[in-house]
């Protein structure tokens, strides 16, 4: 068997036979055709070709994760009385982030910037940018496994003249960190909701929105 997990299923592929692989980013791999075409709804917005992963002049490799556990995905949506370039800055801009989670940040907003929150305990790498209405990110918690990264994908698109839905969907969290400790999916899930949006709502201003008026 080898260490490559089913990018779709998380089953253990084997070494070598039956299994395909994503020939435009080719980092992904799947148990068969089928794996690969209901997981590129999910895919498409991080596959990225390797000579187009980083545009910022930097010759960073990233390393491979040794971490072959079972991981985790969630979704979240919430609307704010905003609109998405208010939002995407409220996102990207490393002093409004710093003035809301009241901690250390440094935010480098480029394709193949990296970031830094929270005095360094979550870390990563922008691998899009859509200004106003995409951001994609390959985010970690400092202890989860060595080299793990989620796939963060978040979207701000406007209702209406003074709402913005930003719906966040984020793959591959490890189900444990490099101490055993369970609950790494519901520690993302409030983190986003602890930390960020209530933070939004309360610190910069932009109050949430029921969902019966998107």
């Amino acid at each position: 068997m080898s260490d490559e997990k089913c990018g779709f299923c998380s089953k253990v592929l084997p070494a070598e036979g039956s299994r395909c692989k994503c020939s435009r980013c080719k980092a992904v791999y799947y148990c068969d055709r089928e794996c690969q075409r209901k997981h590129w709804k999910v895919h498409k917005a991080t596959c990225i070709p390797p000579q187009a992963t980083n545009t910022s002049g930097s010759e960073h490799k990233e390393q491979k994760s040794a971490y072959t556990g079972e991981v985790h995905s969630i979704e979240q949506a919430n609307g704010f009385r905003c609109q998405p370039e208010q939002m995407f800055r409220a996102l990207t801009d490393a002093n409004m982030v710093k003035g809301y989670t009241q901690a250390e940040t440094q935010i480098d907003c480029k394709v193949g910037g990296r970031f830094s929150l929270f005095g360094g305990t979550t870390t990563g790498e922008f691998v899009a940018l859509e200004s106003p209405n995409k951001i994609v990110q390959k985010w970690r918690f400092k202890d989860w496994p060595d080299n793990h990264f989620s796939d963060v994908v978040i979207t701000l698109e406007a209702s209406n003249e003074t709402t913005c839905i930003v719906k966040l969907t984020q793959t591959n969290i490890p189900d444990v960190n490099k101490f055993g400790m369970h609950s790494q999916k519901e520690t993302v899930e409030q983190g986003w909701n602890q930390f960020f949006w209530e933070r939004i709502q309360k610190m910069v201003g932009y109050h949430k929105v029921d969902k019966s008026e998107w």
